[in-house]
């Protein structure tokens, strides 16, 4: 028998503002109305002021460990703007822009961190999983979700959210597979922000990027500017009507970064370099 090729495919990377600026009226006509950008752009500026506040509290010795948001806004942002309230929001920890958009509360946030257990009671109306802190187990739980949604008839979906590192867990692929398998609409919100605490991308994942790993499982992917808020918001709605069509899951890969620490357990400064910050500081 000659040989034949059995699949061959491409990975499309989705950018309509480029940090110098730059507007792709094509790409990005319509995708955020005037005013929601402007009223988005300004909760991100109070996420980042929420940031600065936890920072200090927890450097006062009045809360716990705290992992900083900043840098990383746009990605949990753009996907709560562009879901809709019926759908679940399965995050990670690092999804504060996201999940105040969605309407939680923020001493909720504050209180989960300080120990307080009332931080993880959230008004089931909202449709928020509690922060989840071991690395990657949240995946499967919005698989659970979407899968029960689907079982009742419903047309929501579920998205999740995990770091590049997250992707060499067991967990993750379990989720994948059964997602991909049993026809379950969840997305796949991978933010790639460069590290695992100290471990970078590279050495977690040895192909081009992460969003390869979705093709093993049949899922239609892309890779987008995760510090474009209107690439991550054309990128999801994008998904969720796809979703919400096929029933099939999805896989966005955001490039993003982590301007601070991994948490305030954490020196960066030990494996980052300071220029490698500093370039990203300007996006």
């Amino acid at each position: 028998m000659p040989i034949s090729t059995v699949y061959e495919t491409k990975i499309e990377r989705l950018s309509i503002l480029e940090h110098d600026g730059t507007f792709d009226e094509t790409l990005g006509a319509g995708v955020i109305p005037d005013d929601d950008a402007v009223e988005l752009y300004r909760h991100m500026m109070r996420c980042r002021h929420f940031d600065e506040i936890a920072f200090k509290l927890q450097r006062s010795g009045r809360m716990g460990t705290y992992p900083e948001n900043r840098g990383q806004e746009a990605t949990s942002l753009g996907a709560a703007y562009a879901l809709e309230a019926k759908d679940w929001l399965v995050p990670c920890y690092r999804e504060n822009a996201g999940l105040f958009w969605r309407g939680l509360p923020m001493e909720k946030i504050l209180l989960h961190w300080m120990g307080d257990e009332r931080g993880n009671h959230i008004d089931p109306d909202l449709r928020i999983m509690p922060l989840a802190i071991p690395i990657g187990t949240q995946m499967l739980h919005a698989v659970g979700l979407a899968w029960a949604d689907k079982y009742r008839g419903s047309s929501s979906i579920s998205c999740t959210f995990f770091g590049d590192g997250a992707t060499s867990e067991g967990d993750f692929h379990e989720a994948m597979n059964f997602a991909a398998n049993l026809d379950i609409p969840t997305l796949f919100f991978c933010q790639n922000n460069g590290w695992a605490i100290s471990v970078p991308t590279r050495i977690q994942c040895s192909a081009e990027t992460v969003a390869q790993r979705a093709l093993a499982y049949g899922m239609r992917t892309i890779q987008v500017d995760g510090n474009d808020l209107f690439a991550v918001v054309k990128a999801v709605k994008d998904a969720a009507a796809h979703m919400r069509e096929t029933s099939r899951p999805t896989f966005i890969e955001a490039t993003t970064y982590r301007l601070g620490d991994h948490t305030t357990a954490d020196d960066a400064r030990r494996y980052r370099d300071e220029t490698e910050v500093s370039d990203w500081v300007k996006r």
